[in-house]
Formats: C-alpha cells, structure tokens, sequence
C-alpha cells in the first residue's frame, strides 16, 4: 500500500487509519507534502471526480477535526 493510494479504501479516514498504524509511519510535514499534493492536483490538474466531490469535501473536513484541527471544526460544525 502506498502512502497516496487512498482510493482503494472506503473513506479518506479508513485510508488515513489504515496508513498511520503502520509501522514506521511518516512524519508530520511527509503528511502535509502529501495532503498538498492531492490539493494542487484537484485545484491545478482538475484531477478530481464531480461526483461525490462536496461529500469528499466534508469527509476530509471531518477527519481534519478528528485529527485536533479545532479552528476547522468551529467553521464546519464538525466539533467532536
């Protein structure tokens, strides 16, 4: 499984899961090169689905909060 092959899972949050209970799993800043690549390929390349893309949105925003952003959970309702 590779770090960005997120497609082969359910959701982003199985996918994020899953990679981060690997062993030896990436560093905080390997995440955020990660996380901007797939940003600039949806917003640069418009290498994305419409279909489902507002409800990927979300998911990723919910996961976001799981994850302890706590100013995006305010802006979004998604408090945990």
């Amino acid at each position: 499984m590779g770090n960005g092959d997120w497609t082969a899972f359910p959701s982003i949050g199985d996918w994020w899961s899953a990679v981060g209970s690997m062993p030896g799993a990436p560093l905080k800043g390997w995440w955020s090169l990660i996380i901007l690549k797939k940003r600039n390929a949806r917003v640069f390349q418009r290498s994305f689905l419409q279909h489902g893309l507002v409800g990927k949105i979300k998911e990723e925003a919910r996961c976001w909060v799981m994850a302890g952003a706590k100013h995006l959970g305010v802006i979004t309702n998604f408090e945990e």
